[in-house]
């Protein structure tokens, strides 16, 4: 009985024993480098307009980025990465983009770290980008007729 009751716990003390060793021998997410330019969006805003105004304020100024182009530390482009959304891992160097409406539905490009499995991005820096308007400053001709139409 005793032999038994011997083999038993020590059968026991090797599964837990591996169990635990294949536990703590997972690595933490691996992150890649990346630089990546998007639109900074509003996510309460724009994915679910109805329960803004329920909202706590914290909640509804949080901002995530959609992807319009990602690439690697040695500048090849990521395309599997083009039209998902990031979200924003809260950091020091992140929260102007996080939280508020400073950046809100701008066009940056951001430097960092990425977390592929938890689609997941630790800002290092980043800078907003002027967008490109096709029209340049038309829309800013003064208008002086009286029928208040643009005269070029």
């Amino acid at each position: 009985m005793k032999q038994f009751l011997f083999t038993a716990t020590l059968a026991v003390t090797i599964v837990l024993t591996l169990g635990a060793s294949q536990v703590l021998a997972q690595d933490a997410p691996e992150a890649v480098p990346v630089t990546v330019t998007g639109v900074n969006y509003g996510l309460l805003v724009t994915l679910a307009k109805d329960q803004v105004d329920g909202a706590d304020k914290t909640c509804a100024a949080l901002n995530a980025l959609k992807v319009t182009e990602a690439k690697d530390a040695d500048g090849e482009v990521i395309e599997e990465l083009a039209g998902k959304t990031l979200h924003y891992l809260p950091n020091k160097a992140s929260m102007a983009l996080l939280m508020g409406k400073e950046n809100r539905d701008k066009t940056v490009t951001v430097k960092g770290s990425f977390f592929k499995d938890a689609a997941v991005l630790a800002v290092s820096s980043f800078e907003v980008t002027e967008d490109d308007d096709e029209f340049g400053e038309f829309d800013e001709l003064p208008i002086q007729s009286m029928s208040n139409q643009q005269i070029l």
